[in-house]
C-alpha cells in the first residue's frame, strides 16, 4: 500500500521513532513509494526524490557512500564550484592565502589597504590589483625662487621634497624657477658684478661677467702719480683721480706757484683762479721790465698792460708789517721778507 504524506507524518506523530533518524543523511525526507521500517525506506523513493540506501534525497542531490550530498563541486546553476565543502566531508578546492572563498567562488578582497600607484595613494585589493584613487600627491611648484618638486608616494603617503633655493649666489647668472624643469641659471655677461675697491693709494677696478663668471677686470692702479702740486684721490667707482691744489697751476707738466710768470714773457703768470692747467695774462701793472731799487722802494720801467709788456713805470715799496719778518728790495726778485731769526737775545752772535 502506497502511503501519503500525511499518512507518514502519521506515523512519525505515533512514535515510528526509527523513521526520524536515519543516520546522518542530509535533506533525507520520507517521502517513500514502499514500506517505512526502522531501517528506512523499503522499496523506492518518489519521484523526484533519490533513493539512497534506503533513503530518499531531495532532488537535486546526490547518493555518496550512503548519504544524501550536495552535487560535488556543481553550484547550483550548473557551475563549476572553485572552493569550499562538497557537502559530504570534502572539499571542491582551496584557494590562495590572497583570496577569500565566496559562493564557491575564490575572490579578492576588494580595498584590502591603501598603497601608492605611482605619485598617488590608491585601494589595493588582497591580490595586489590596483583600484581607484584616492589621493594624487602634490605637483611641483615654484615660490619666489624656491622650487619644490612634485610630491612623492611614499609607504601610502604623501610626502613632499625638501625646497631646493634656485638662487646660486652666482652674481653673473640669472636665476630662473619652473616649476617643470626646476632650477636653471642663464650668463650674464657684460655687468658689474664686483665694485672697486681702494686700499691705501691703490685701487682694484670692477670686475665684469664674462660667460657666466666673475672674471674681467679687477686690475690695480697706483693712484700716486707723483706730482708734488696734485692731490691724489681713491674712489671706489671712479677710481683715481688727481685734484691740483689750490694756489697752483699745472702746465706743461710742471707745478707753478700762484702768480710765478712763464719763462721769457713776465706777463703770463699762474693764476690758479682762472686757469690751472695753462697761462693765464697778468693782471694790468704787473712789473715786467727792469727793475732798480731805491732802499725799499723797487722801481720797474714797464709794466703789463693786457697780456703784453706794454705798460708805463711802476713803484712798489717793500713794506711789511709783521715783525716777524724783515724787507727788503732786489732788482729781480723785487721785494723779499725774510723770517727773524727766533733768537732775540742782542748778546748771542
Amino acid at each position: 500500500m502506497r502511503l501519503s504524506h500525511w499518512s507518514i507524518l502519521a506515523l512519525v506523530a505515533v512514535g515510528l521513532a526509527g523513521c526520524q533518524d536515519f543516520g546522518s543523511a542530509v535533506g533525507e525526507r520520507y517521502l517513500c513509494s514502499g514500506r517505512i521500517t526502522e531501517a528506512g525506506c523499503l522499496g523506492s523513493c518518489e519521484t523526484p526524490y533519490v533513493t539512497c540506501a534506503n533513503h530518499c534525497c531531495v532532488a537535486g542531490m546526490v547518493c555518496l557512500d550512503a548519504k544524501c550530498c550536495q552535487p560535488l563541486c556543481t553550484m547550483p546553476d550548473g557551475r563549476a564550484m572553485e572552493c569550499g565543502d562538497d557537502g559530504c566531508g570534502g572539499i571542491c578546492g582551496k584557494c590562495n592565502t590572497a583570496q577569500t572563498c565566496t559562493d564557491g567562488r575564490c575572490l579578492c578582497q576588494q580595498q584590502d589597504h591603501m598603497a601608492c600607484c605611482g605619485d598617488a595613494i590608491c585601494w589595493i585589493d588582497s591580490c595586489g590589483h590596483v583600484g581607484d584613487v584616492l589621493e594624487k600627491c602634490g605637483l611641483a611648484s615654484c615660490s619666489g625662487l624656491n622650487w619644490m618638486s612634485a610630491a612623492t608616494c611614499v609607504n601610502g603617503k604623501c610626502m613632499d621634497p625638501i625646497p631646493v633655493d634656485c638662487n646660486d649666489g652666482n652674481p653673473c647668472t640669472r636665476d630662473i624657477c619652473d616649476s617643470e624643469a626646476g632650477c636653471s641659471h642663464e650668463d650674464l655677461d657684460g655687468i658689474v658684478c664686483n665694485d672697486g675697491s681702494c686700499t691705501e693709494s691703490n685701487w682694484s677696478s670692477p670686475k665684469m661677467c664674462s660667460q657666466g663668471q666673475c672674471s674681467e677686470g679687477g686690475q690695480v692702479e697706483d693712484c700716486d702719480d707723483g706730482i708734488p702740486c696734485t692731490d691724489d684721490v681713491c674712489s671706489f667707482s671712479q677710481g683715481c683721480t688727481h685734484w691740483i691744489r689750490s694756489g697752483a697751476c699745472f702746465i706743461d707738466g710742471l707745478c707753478y706757484l700762484e702768480g710765478a710768470a712763464e719763462a721769457g714773457d713776465r706777463c703770463s703768470r699762474c693764476r690758479s683762479a682762472l686757469d690751472q692747467t695753462d697761462w693765464s695774462a697778468a693782471e694790468d701793472g704787473t712789473d715786467c721790465g727792469t727793475g732798480s731799487c731805491s732802499g725799499l722802494t723797487f722801481n720797474v720801467d714797464k709794466t703789463c698792460l693786457n697780456g703784453v709788456c706794454a705798460g708805463g713805470a711802476s713803484s712798489t715799496i717793500c713794506v711789511d708789517d709783521n715783525p716777524c719778518f724783515v724787507a727788503s728790495c732786489d732788482p729781480v726778485e723785487v721785494c723779499i721778507f725774510t723770517p727773524v731769526s727766533a733768537d732775540v737775545n742782542p748778546c748771542t752772535p
